[in-house]
């Protein structure tokens, strides 16, 4: 029976305080309040007591009457009273005022007194100012005087220098003719020696052009050699880079805008124009010429290009956030037009919405600085990275933030957790992926994800 009763109460209230939620819509934020049973049973507890308490004080109020007219009648003498201090404050005031007339004619000849000196102070600075200008006349031809004397001073000692100078000039010039004279005798002792060793070079050179010969064919050889392996080296990076570039523009991405973006490709050259077919590096005569040497030096400079062009797309792919923000979700709203869940109108969808479990770590889908985390308004709890090139991510409706504004974050480095704040209906994460400021399908860069992590 004690079951049954029991069983009975809790129907009753449950039909009577069934949970209730209400919806408030400010600046197109939509928030809503949820009521339990219990906070609604609290309130009517709370409304029924301050019932009793108006019916108490009624009761109270109609037993006041004697206690009332007793005050009255203390205040009409408090009354009689304030009448006889409003007597005396009014002989105080023409007292005061018979004082302020007094004050005020005593003001007035100060004001005079006043007057009088600032007239004699005017005439004093007047007088005065006649006396500074007198005295800057005189200073101004002092320094005229002065100025004059110092000119004279500086160009006697211009003079002065001037001779000293010609005069250590003509004896250096006299001590260069001597050394002159020696270096000549010097000279014609070398040109006698040198005249030997020319004939001594000129015998070794036959042989010299002989070894050159045998040199030359050895290094077209070794030429052909590198010719190929630059060729086969170059071809893989072809296909590498097309292979990157293929991943990239899956994101919907030109990798060429994110490289004018970085000016990662950008090359510091410079130098005078010479021609190729000037013999400028001091070749020996008598050695050939390699043959294929302009292709050989085409195919090593296709290759830097592609090696450059390949180092530029692995640094774009390294910050490129292809992977995914959490381990368990599932998509449950895509980017682009759709239905909104609070509204029901149609609206543009920003980003992609992952459903999951509550509270599960949400990741960073590359390495970046932390521009944004914090409250922001319908995201609920946001962060926002920055992975340079342009590109931002958005993690939106977190229940918890890990990180702080300006940290520097690596990929799958823990940001947060999933949750449900902000204008949402449960528990998901809302993620953004934006270029130079323009959002761009999430969704894109996850299945060029799967593509890379898959090969």
């Amino acid at each position: 029976m004690a079951n049954e009763g029991r069983g009975t109460l809790t129907r009753v209230y449950g039909r009577l305080f069934p949970e209730r939620q209400i919806y408030v819509r400010t600046d197109g934020e939509v928030r809503f309040v949820t009521f339990s049973g219990r906070v609604q049973f609290t309130l009517a507890s709370v409304g029924l007591l301050l019932g009793f308490w108006f019916a108490f004080s009624t009761f109270q109020y109609a037993f006041q009457n004697e206690i009332i007219s007793a005050k009255n009648e203390r205040i009409r003498a408090g009354q009689e009273a304030y009448l006889v201090l409003e007597g005396e404050m009014r002989d105080t005031q023409l007292r005061f005022i018979a004082a302020a007339r007094d004050l005020d004619a005593k003001h007035s000849q100060l004001i005079a007194l006043v007057s009088h000196k600032e007239n004699l102070e005017q005439r004093l600075h007047e007088i005065s100012d006649r006396l500074a200008a007198v005295s800057d006349d005189h200073r101004e031809a002092s320094k005229e005087a002065a100025a004059l004397r110092n000119q004279l001073q500086g160009e006697r000692s211009v003079l002065s220098g001037q001779i000293g100078t010609l005069q250590g000039e003509l004896r250096s010039t006299l001590e260069q003719q001597s050394d002159l004279e020696k270096d000549l005798a010097a000279t014609r002792d070398r040109v006698v020696s040198l005249s030997a060793e020319r004939d001594t070079l000129i015998k070794s050179n036959a042989d010299l052009v002989g070894n050159l010969t045998t040199v030359n064919i050895r290094l077209v050889d070794i030429r052909g050699e590198q010719q190929r392996f630059i060729e086969r080296i170059a071809a893989r990076t072809s296909d590498d880079i097309s292979l990157l570039e293929d991943t990239i523009a899956m994101t919907g991405l030109e990798p060429d805008t994110l490289f004018k973006k970085s000016g990662v490709l950008n090359s510091a050259m410079g130098g005078p124009v010479i021609d190729p077919s000037a013999a400028d590096d001091g070749a020996l005569t008598g050695v050939a010429s390699l043959d294929g040497g302009a292709a050989f030096d085409s195919s090593v400079a296709g290759l830097e290009d592609s090696l450059q062009r390949w180092e530029a797309l692995q640094g774009v792919l390294r910050v490129l956030p292809i992977a995914a923000p959490a381990d368990n979700f599932y998509i449950s709203s895509d980017y682009g037009r759709r239905r909104d869940p609070i509204t029901k109108q149609m609206a543009f969808h920003a980003g992609v919405d992952l459903a999951g479990p509550a509270r599960q770590p949400v990741f960073a889908t590359a390495p970046g600085t932390v521009a944004k985390a914090g409250r922001n308004g319908p995201y609920g709890n946001m962060v926002e990275i920055d992975h340079g090139f342009g590109l931002r991510t958005r993690y939106g409706h977190l229940d918890k933030i890990s990180v702080k504004k300006g940290e520097e974050v690596g990929f799958r480095t823990q940001i947060g957790r999933m949750g449900s704040t902000g204008r949402s209906t449960g528990t998901h994460l809302h993620y953004e992926i934006r270029f130079e400021g323009e959002a761009y399908d999430p969704a894109r860069f996850l299945k060029a994800g799967k593509y890379v992590f898959k090969n």
